[in-house]
Protein backbone atom coordinates (compact mmCIF):
# COMPACT_ATOMS: atom_id res chain seq x y z
CA UNK A 1 0.00 0.00 0.00
CA UNK A 2 1.23 3.55 -0.80
CA UNK A 3 0.89 6.57 2.00
CA UNK A 4 2.55 9.14 3.09
CA UNK A 5 5.33 9.28 5.95
CA UNK A 6 2.98 9.00 9.29
CA UNK A 7 5.44 12.67 10.52
CA UNK A 8 7.45 15.61 9.06
CA UNK A 9 10.00 13.90 10.64
CA UNK A 10 9.89 10.63 8.73
CA UNK A 11 10.78 12.54 5.37
CA UNK A 12 15.00 12.54 5.56
CA UNK A 13 17.59 13.78 3.14
CA UNK A 14 19.83 10.83 2.58
CA UNK A 15 23.98 11.35 1.19
CA UNK A 16 24.15 9.11 -1.78
CA UNK A 17 27.90 8.27 -3.46
CA UNK A 18 28.02 10.49 -6.65
CA UNK A 19 27.85 7.20 -8.60
CA UNK A 20 25.07 6.03 -7.08
CA UNK A 21 23.61 9.47 -7.88
CA UNK A 22 24.43 9.32 -11.87
CA UNK A 23 22.90 5.26 -12.21
CA UNK A 24 19.51 6.96 -10.62
CA UNK A 25 19.50 9.89 -13.17
CA UNK A 26 20.38 7.13 -15.63
CA UNK A 27 17.49 4.92 -14.51
CA UNK A 28 15.39 7.97 -14.31
CA UNK A 29 15.70 8.72 -18.13
CA UNK A 30 14.90 5.01 -19.00
CA UNK A 31 11.76 5.02 -16.98
CA UNK A 32 10.53 8.15 -18.97
CA UNK A 33 11.42 6.26 -21.86
CA UNK A 34 9.52 3.51 -20.98
CA UNK A 35 6.18 5.73 -19.81
CA UNK A 36 6.64 7.20 -23.12
CA UNK A 37 6.52 4.57 -25.39
CA UNK A 38 3.78 2.67 -23.14
CA UNK A 39 1.79 6.37 -23.02
CA UNK A 40 -1.50 5.64 -21.24
CA UNK A 41 -0.84 2.26 -20.18
CA UNK A 42 1.89 3.11 -17.90
CA UNK A 43 0.88 3.71 -14.36
CA UNK A 44 2.38 6.34 -12.67
CA UNK A 45 3.16 5.98 -8.67
CA UNK A 46 6.31 8.04 -8.88
CA UNK A 47 8.11 5.01 -7.68
CA UNK A 48 12.12 4.45 -8.38
CA UNK A 49 11.89 0.70 -8.18
CA UNK A 50 8.34 -0.61 -10.14
CA UNK A 51 7.19 -2.72 -12.88
CA UNK A 52 7.72 -2.10 -16.49
CA UNK A 53 3.78 -0.38 -16.28
CA UNK A 54 5.05 1.47 -13.29
CA UNK A 55 3.00 -0.44 -11.21
CA UNK A 56 4.64 -1.52 -7.46
CA UNK A 57 6.67 -4.69 -7.31
CA UNK A 58 5.82 -6.79 -4.80
CA UNK A 59 8.31 -7.97 -2.01
CA UNK A 60 9.46 -10.98 -3.30
CA UNK A 61 10.29 -9.67 -6.58
CA UNK A 62 12.88 -7.36 -5.01
CA UNK A 63 13.84 -9.90 -2.16
CA UNK A 64 14.88 -12.65 -5.45
CA UNK A 65 17.07 -9.82 -7.07
CA UNK A 66 18.45 -9.00 -3.95
CA UNK A 67 19.53 -12.40 -3.35
CA UNK A 68 21.22 -12.95 -6.86
CA UNK A 69 22.69 -9.94 -6.23
CA UNK A 70 24.72 -11.05 -2.99
CA UNK A 71 25.42 -14.01 -4.83
CA UNK A 72 26.67 -12.82 -7.71
CA UNK A 73 28.79 -10.37 -5.73
CA UNK A 74 29.64 -12.66 -2.68
CA UNK A 75 28.52 -10.59 -0.32
CA UNK A 76 27.42 -10.89 3.16
CA UNK A 77 24.25 -12.13 3.65
CA UNK A 78 22.42 -9.49 5.40
CA UNK A 79 18.27 -9.04 4.62
CA UNK A 80 17.18 -6.10 2.55
CA UNK A 81 15.81 -3.96 5.55
CA UNK A 82 18.92 -3.78 7.00
CA UNK A 83 20.16 -1.49 4.04
CA UNK A 84 18.19 1.45 5.65
CA UNK A 85 21.38 2.02 7.84
CA UNK A 86 24.09 2.21 4.54
CA UNK A 87 24.24 5.90 4.24
CA UNK A 88 24.67 6.27 8.18
CA UNK A 89 27.63 3.72 7.91
CA UNK A 90 28.98 4.69 4.99
CA UNK A 91 29.43 8.44 6.27
CA UNK A 92 31.26 7.16 9.15
CA UNK A 93 33.43 5.43 7.75
CA UNK A 94 34.31 8.05 5.21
Amino acid sequence: MLKKPKTKSSIRKIWLPKTLAYILIEWKKSQEEIKGFLGDEYQDYNLVVALANGRPCENRVLEKSFLKLKQDAELPNVVFHSLRHSSTTYKLET
